[in-house]
């Protein structure tokens, strides 16, 4: 049988065999009472009559849940003494139970967990007890002869020879793999995911959750932890600096930052120059060498605080238009006062963030709003200024029904940051509604009468097409065809009535005088 590779959530189970016994195996240890034999070692005997017990250990280490596994033969020497000949084992000094002594051979086994322990087999009296074979299951550098599955918590290596540990973060309920956990979800062990506790959050698959700082608006929650995370965080154009975020607008340069526990003396500041008088001018120096050389005076910044006390206001979101999976609308209005003076009056500033989806840099979109005067007043957009969402906020969308069963979908009517309602499948009635029908039988009832009308109207026509048609023949041949005896109705000239035999030979019915033409 070849070897082939244990499959995924499992790793192999490796077995080491001890039945050679030419000398001591590695980690085995006898206190002089066992003796070597090569396909055996034994203790016991009349040799051992007066003696110490014999003992003999083993320490293994088990890299994962196993058994250790013994093959004795007892043999009886001499006479037995029940209170003196006794063959025990133990495991980590626990004794496992008392071996039988009677003269046969005996296979024995007992479950080990992962770890280090230590084995011992233990002789007293007369008896002879042959050690033939030890398995030892679980540990590292025997061969394989199965594959366990992995405990939880961990998972197969990628050549499937063992199991290994979580990374922190990620959980393995059955072995069979380590995965983060889900949304607002933390790993407990590696083994199990558990829900955030009420104010925290865990969006980026760590193995905690972190607080969440939330404004209750007037209708809305907002996110604010996420709101001072877009804000610490440059945008592509823009470096960080120890003051913050900087961004130069027009000939001004200005900071934005925002700590994370909401204490920062200031959300903006202005970066200014603190020696304008003097910066960039050039100085002699190195005049010791009989020539000048000049320096350039370097430009020193402070930077002035734009408000230090603020606050957070709800922006009304207008929900008319809005549409279906609306991205933008709404925000947080930012407003710092009681900042450094500016000229004489001190600073404040106003920063509109405004809810957008599509937006996750948003410094991507900022801008000034007038003049940049003392007064600062910034636009921005970020998809973390959007409320969080709730259920009201979604809609649910039908399919159509076809064999008993339809989708459904659910869409946003505000922008919003979350997850609505999962998608998925009902059941749904394939016939037709009793509105459907109604309509359906008053139209087959129009169709009747509409086509009842056209019958009648039809018959009318043709009725009176057969009375002309009628007319026409009896003007043309003079005599009724409607008539089945076609009595004749011609008048001579003097008003008389002619000969009915006569005239009905003259139009050819009885063969006789065929060439008359009949009058008009």
């Amino acid at each position: 049988m070849s070897c082939e590779r244990c499959p995924q959530g499992k790793e192999a189970v490796e077995e080491v065999f001890y039945e050679y016994w030419y000398r001591w195996p590695k980690d085995f240890i006898s206190n002089g009472g066992w003796v070597l034999h090569e396909d055996y070692t034994f203790a016991g005997g009349l040799q051992q009559e007066n003696r110490t017990a014999a003992q003999l250990t083993h320490t293994a280490f088990f890299r994962q849940a196993g058994a250790v596994n013994f093959t004795y033969e007892a043999q009886e020497v001499g006479l037995t003494d029940p209170e003196k000949d006794r063959f025990d084992f133990f495991m980590d000094g626990v004794p496992m139970g008392l071996m039988d002594i009677r003269p046969r051979q005996y296979t024995v086994q007992f479950p080990v967990s992962a770890g280090t322990h230590t084995f011992m087999w233990n002789l007293r009296g007369t008896n002879k007890v042959l050690l033939h074979r030890v398995i030892v299951i679980g540990v590292d550098g025997g061969g394989s002869t199965s594959c366990a599955s992995c405990p939880p918590g961990t998972e197969s290596t990628s050549d499937r020879a063992a199991c290994q540990a979580c990374t922190p973060g990620l959980v393995s309920e059955d072995g069979m793999g380590c995965e983060a956990c889900g949304k607002n979800h933390y790993a407990v062990d590696a083994k199990v995911c558990v829900p955030c506790p009420a104010g925290t959050e865990n969006t980026d698959g760590s193995n905690y959750c972190s607080p969440v700082k939330v404004l209750d608006g007037e209708k809305r929650k907002y996110n604010l932890t996420k709101l001072v995370t877009a804000f610490n965080n440059p945008g592509p154009k823009h470096t960080k600096t120890s003051q913050g975020i900087e961004i130069q607008i027009g000939e001004r340069s200005f900071a934005f930052a925002l700590s994370r526990g909401f204490q920062t003396s200031a959300l903006v500041s202005e970066k200014t120059v603190t020696n304008p008088g003097t910066a960039g001018d050039e100085i002699p120096a190195g005049g010791r060498y009989g020539r000048n050389q000049t320096c350039m005076i370097e430009t020193k910044y402070k930077y002035d605080n734009a408000g230090e006390e603020m606050k957070i206001e709800e922006i009304p979101l207008e929900t008319k238009d809005l549409g279906a999976n609306p991205s933008k609308g709404g925000g947080l209005l930012l407003t710092l006062s009681r900042g450094d003076v500016c000229t004489n009056i001190p600073y404040s500033t106003e920063v509109y963030v405004v809810c957008d989806l599509d937006v996750e840099d948003m410094y991507s979109t900022i801008d000034s709003n007038g003049d940049l005067s003392c007064p600062l007043s910034f636009n921005m957009s970020s998809m973390h200024a959007c409320p969080i969402c709730t259920e009201k906020d979604f809609e649910k969308s039908l399919s159509s029904c076809k064999n008993g069963e339809q989708t459904y979908s659910y869409y946003k009517t505000v922008p919003c940051i979350g997850d609505g309602p999962s998608d998925g499948k009902q059941s749904c009635d394939s016939g037709y509604s009793p509105t459907i029908i109604g309509l359906m039988s008053a139209a087959i009832a129009v169709a009747v009468l509409v086509a009842g009308g056209l019958g009648y109207y039809f018959y009318r026509l043709r009725k009176k097409y057969a009375d002309v048609h009628s007319k026409y023949v009896i003007l043309r041949d003079g005599y009724d065809k409607n008539a089945f005896n076609l009595v004749p109705n011609h008048l001579d000239a003097d008003n008389d009535m002619v000969d009915e035999k006569q005239e009905f030979d003259q139009v050819g019915h009885t063969g006789v005088n065929n060439n008359l033409e009949p009058e008009v």
